[in-house]
């Protein structure tokens, strides 16, 4: 690919690989080899030629590297592997956490990334949070026809301290807190080009299967335009938060000129919540929330909802209809429930719009036809987000938007399988979860 050698990159091995004598090599050259965002060392031998190539993933799948670093450590430890792999630089490991299994993870040693291109940034990172996202794939393997192949570093809500920079790099530099945009859009398809790079046709995002490997580890490389610098009375914690609040944001969007309008969240978890906070940053009226969840009910309180009904005791309803006869302009499905669709559907007034932004376990919805189609109810669904997270950004940092009930539970790196069996459990009121690398 014209990506440069640098002098220090060499391998030896301890034994001779096969055609090794022949080539009457010392050393092996070494070039880096990205399973974006994290690169790994690929050796592939072509006759007698020992060479080192770069290939994309798409190309070339299984390395016999990567196979080596990826086994689970309690298979194979530190020590034997770097007695296979002997490197004549300072090239180095790092921690992740990877889901090995259905409700399985472990803590592996894996390549430290490098930079490679000019545009590359080195983040240590600071904080990660748990996604629902993260527990759909933690719990059932899959969303949709998204499916983990194991071993997978999950996490994409990420914010860390740039360490290195490539020669290209202006807007940022070592020693800034930055946030971590997950989405790595081509730039070149239909979608891309027409401004929807958030349903780009090749998009690779951070934790998702096949895709790109998550931020659950020690460092992470990623391509300038992803690193958004956090003004400085923000925390790693508003950062990791910045990716959930640009979903509410951009929902609130595409709901429309939502000023004075009264609207429901149906599901008051990290996405119904920054819906909430969204949408007061943007004047909305009255705001009704539901949850299965009372601890995560009192928190709508703290943020100024005129109502809150739990629907395994509350007819939820039958108290909306009676505060609101003629129902709501704006109903927010954030859950990914069939039941918060009907109830949706039941609480708004003819010509009212239901934003779906939960993420089911199910593969089709249901809707009533006679209650939809005689009200023309509209529905629209929402995919992630686009360009929102320096706005979210912006509106932490001026104080239009305050996050700090969000984060309800914190967890060192170490214990993350159980911030993962919080998260999953619904325990302890928890709404979101955060793991802090920086301990």
């Amino acid at each position: 690919t014209g990506s440069p050698v640098r002098p220090s990159e060499t391998m030896a091995f301890n034994t001779d690989p096969p055609g090794f004598a022949a080539c009457g090599a010392p050393s092996l050259k070494i070039m880096s080899y990205t399973v974006s965002p994290i690169p790994y060392i690929l050796l592939i031998e072509f006759s007698s030629l020992c060479e080192i190539f770069v290939l994309s993933f798409e190309t070339f799948v299984v390395s016999y590297f990567y196979h080596k670093v990826t086994q689970s450590t309690s298979q194979r430890n530190t020590k034997e592997l770097h007695n296979d792999i002997i490197f004549e630089s300072n090239f180095k490991f790092m921690k992740a956490i990877m889901l090995t299994g259905i409700r399985k993870m472990e803590m592996m040693e894996v390549p430290e990334p490098q930079i490679i291109h000019a545009d590359d940034v080195k983040i240590r990172m600071s904080a990660v949070g748990v996604c629902g996202s993260d527990i759909h794939y933690y719990t059932q393997g899959n969303i949709g026809s998204q499916k983990v192949n194991f071993p997978l570093t999950l996490g994409h809500e990420g914010a860390g301290v740039v360490v290195e920079t490539g020669p290209a790099v202006t807007r940022v530099k070592p020693g800034d807190l930055i946030a971590i945009e997950p989405a790595m859009p081509c730039g070149k398809c239909d979608q891309c080009l027409s401004g929807r790079s958030h349903t780009c046709r090749n998009i690779k995002f951070l934790g998702c299967p096949n895709q790109a490997e998550g931020c659950l580890s020690e460092f992470m490389v990623m391509p300038e335009e992803n690193c958004l610098k956090l003004p400085g009375n923000l925390s790693p914690d508003h950062g990791s938060i910045s990716e959930p609040l640009a979903i509410g944001v951009y929902s609130v969007k595409k709901a429309g000129d939502i000023k004075d309008l009264k609207i429901g969240i149906l599901g008051f978890g990290p996405i119904g919540m920054s819906v909430l906070l969204a949408a007061r940053a943007k004047g909305a009226g009255s705001v009704y929330v539901t949850d299965k969840i009372d601890e995560r009910l009192a928190i709508a309180s703290k943020e100024k909802a005129v109502y809150t009904g739990n629907p395994l005791k509350d007819n939820i309803v039958e108290q909306i209809r009676q505060k609101e006869p003629h129902g709501l302009d704006i109903v927010f499905e954030c859950c990914g429930q069939q039941e918060a669709i009907d109830q949706a559907v039941d609480i708004m007034k003819p010509g009212g719009k239901i934003i779906v932004a939960g993420i089911p376990e199910f593969e089709r919805w249901s809707l009533n036809v006679e209650n939809t189609r005689r009200r023309e109810i509209m529905i629209q669904f929402i995919r992630r987000q686009v360009d929102c997270t320096r706005e979210a950004i912006d509106l932490m940092h001026s104080g239009r938007i305050d996050v700090s009930n969000m984060a309800t539970h914190h967890f060192p790196f170490e214990r993350t399988p159980e911030a993962f069996e919080l998260v999953a459990g619904y325990r302890d009121g928890v709404m979101k979860a955060m793991i802090d690398l920086s301990r």
